[in-house]
């Protein structure tokens, strides 16, 4: 019988079994454990400083170390969420956020970067403009069928450009008084193949899914337009040269979008468990806080219960 395991994945999928069998070749020796990781995710300037305080308060009385994945600058250029009126706001000028960053970091959270806007110019890409709602390193649309459909990089995309973004996005952390964080995860999870690199020599770690594209094996022209999705139960190395800490287990989502049916506890438990199948996995989830605290509990009480060990992102790659 023959099986190809990369040609559909999800985070339940026969893919697991794959990923333990490279055990038996790479690692035999390798001691179980199963460890968990949260991170909360498009934390903006715009962000309610008292979401923040609650997600902060209940993971530290779990004594559960927690990314917090943040964009520096929430920008919102056609006024969308904000009356027609154009609106923009730096980490700076929202002091408040700021100071609940910090509470968090002094309280077990480590401080990642979600890219520098999180959205692309002033168009929709695909829904709003928006900070959060779009992509910033990739083109996407929705089609008739309510799809999102990845149209490719974004037509100025390059070393220099990337590098740009980057530069800015780390100089706001600066600016607001927050240390220059050291692991990435790229808006949406789409980017191109030489924004991969630029993120690579910037930050020691990217934690997230990621798109290979046809001809990076070879090390031929890559094709932009032909690339899959991965992702990983455990720390690797991608072709890309840079070390990638897991999510596998997908995100809190209550209701259904873009075909996509809601993502609830019980479910994203359910893709825990499944991955208990792989011998030193992790179960890394994502969790945005604009949401109430009750899901979470809910999700970190039923990993738990499986067996997991909750622990910070620094320590996915041991």
């Amino acid at each position: 019988m023959g099986e190809i395991p990369f040609t559909y994945v999800s985070e339940s999928d026969r893919v697991i079994v794959f990923e333990d069998l490279l055990f038996d070749g790479l690692a035999p020796a390798t001691t179980e454990r199963h460890r968990a990781f949260v991170r909360l995710e498009d934390i903006s300037p715009k962000a309610d400083p008292n979401q923040l305080r609650a997600m902060a308060d209940y993971l530290y009385s779990q004594r559960i170390p927690y990314g917090i994945n943040v964009i520096p600058v929430y920008t919102d250029p056609k006024g969308v969420y904000n009356n027609g009126k154009a609106e923009t706001v730096t980490l700076a000028q929202a002091p408040q956020v700021v100071a609940e960053l910090k509470y968090m970091l002094s309280h077990g959270a480590v401080l990642m970067n979600h890219g520098y806007t999180h959205q692309y110019k002033n168009l929709a890409n695909p829904y709003t403009g928006v900070t959060g709602d779009d992509f910033e390193f990739f083109r996407a649309h929705v089609d008739a069928s309510d799809n999102v459909i990845y149209d490719g990089p974004v037509t100025e995309d390059s070393t220099i450009w990337a590098q740009g973004r980057i530069t800015s996005a780390l100089a706001a952390f600066t600016t607001a008084g927050l240390p220059k964080p050291t692991l990435w995860t790229t808006p949406h999870y789409a980017a191109s193949a030489t924004d991969y690199k630029v993120f690579g020599q910037n930050y020691t770690a990217r934690l997230e899914r990621s798109l290979y594209f046809a001809g990076t094996l070879s090390g031929g022209a890559v094709n932009a337009s032909r690339y899959i999705g991965q992702f990983f139960p455990y720390a690797v190395k991608d072709v890309y040269g840079t070390s990638v800490l897991p999510e596998n287990i997908g995100n809190y989502e209550p209701e259904p979008y873009n075909n996509h049916p809601a993502r609830l506890p019980a479910d994203l438990i359910a893709s825990a468990k499944a991955n208990l199948a792989v011998r030193d996995g992790v179960a890394s989830f994502f969790y945005h806080p604009y949401y109430a605290v009750d899901p979470l509990k809910q999700t970190v009480d039923g990993i738990k219960a499986l067996g997991y060990t909750f622990v910070g992102p620094t320590d996915l790659a041991q």
